[in-house]
Formats: structure tokens, C-alpha cells, sequence
């Protein structure tokens, strides 16, 4: 589970402030240290440690798409973040059960997530009202993280594999399962 407004401001905070392009990397590194192995869908509960469901944040793809044209900043995060959704990775491995935990929500192989159109596109509009947001001299009173952390929370992903039901096993078609 991602952590609360606190854990993403201090992590924020700590991004360092930089006048060349790097700025794009330390920001991608930020959000991947946040979400990494810790994005969780909500029920969801694995034999493995650390605690899985398997989120792998694409940086390489959000940090490709942030510009830093005058004007463009908050355009650029939210074509990054619906982009990097889009390739990133998260995946369910064997044995993780789901809502009742019965042998219909348990996996019997590697699940795949895939995140719901309208989920992303809820995210965005979050991100778009960075374009508002006050301007303010100390990182742990911005809103950049606060929103940022709100569009992660609005992601809900379908989840697709293999029931563990003997002695035939059928389809996991899990919809629109939200995030925590």
C-alpha cells in the first residue's frame, strides 16, 4: 500500500533541486521509489515477500515525456503519467487471493493487471489541477505531491488469469479493481 499525503510530501522534499534536465529522472525516481512493489489492488493479498501484487513503475517512459517548455509542465506530467501506466508493469503471482479468498479468487498461475481507461484519464484531470495550484517556497506545503498521490489512488485496474477451482480451473476476469 502506497503510503499517505505525508510519506509522498517529505519523499518530495527530499527530490533535489536541479537547473538541468535531470530534474525529469529524479522526478520518475521519486514516484517508482513510492510505487514500486508497493501499489496494491484492494483484497488482494499474496503468499510473497515483500508484499505483492508486483507494481513496477515505467520511469523510463514518464521521465521521456515531461517537457520543460515554459507552459507545458503540467500537459507534459499528464501525458507521462497516462503513457507510464500504460507500460508499466503489475502483475499477480501464483497463490494471491482476491474478495472471499476461495479457490474462484485465488490464482493458479501469474495474473496480469491492466489499468482502466477512465481510471487514467480521472488521474489526469487531477494532475491538471497542478495548473491552480499556489506557488509556495516550502516543498512540504505544495500540492504536486498531494495531487500526484490522489491520481495514483484513482487508478482502478482488470485483472485477468487463472482460478485455482479442481478440477478444472476457470478465468479470473476481476473488473475495475481499485487501488490502495
Amino acid at each position: 500500500m502506497i503510503g499517505d499525503d505525508e510519506v509522498w510530501a517529505e519523499a518530495y522534499a527530499l527530490v533535489p533541486l536541479v537547473g538541468d534536465d535531470s530534474w525529469k529522472k529524479n522526478l520518475a525516481d521519486y514516484l517508482g521509489n513510492l510505487l514500486d512493489d508497493l501499489l496494491n489492488l484492494q483484497t488482494y493479498v499474496s503468499p510473497g515477500t515483500p508484499p505483492y501484487p508486483a507494481f513496477l513503475f515505467d520511469r523510463a517512459t514518464f521521465e521521456s515525456l515531461l517537457t520543460g517548455e515554459p507552459g507545458t509542465g503540467v500537459a507534459g506530467m499528464q501525458a507521462a503519467f497516462a503513457a507510464a501506466l500504460l507500460t508499466s508493469t503489475f502483475t499477480i503471482p501464483i497463490g494471491t487471493t482476491f474478495g472471499d479468498a476461495g479457490l474462484a479468487e485465488t490464482f493458479s498461475t501469474v495474473g496480469l493487471a491492466v489499468p482502466d481507461p477512465d481510471s487514467i484519464d480521472a488521474g489526469v484531470d487531477i494532475i491538471g489541477e497542478l495548473d491552480t495550484a499556489p506557488a509556495v517556497g516550502d516543498a512540504l506545503d505544495s500540492d504536486f505531491p498531494v495531487k500526484l498521490r490522489a491520481a495514483f489512488l484513482l487508478l482502478t485496474y482488470t485483472v485477468t488469469g487463472t482460478n485455482s477451482v479442481a478440477p478444472t480451473p476457470g478465468a479470473i476476469d476481476d473488473v475495475e479493481r481499485a487501488v490502495e
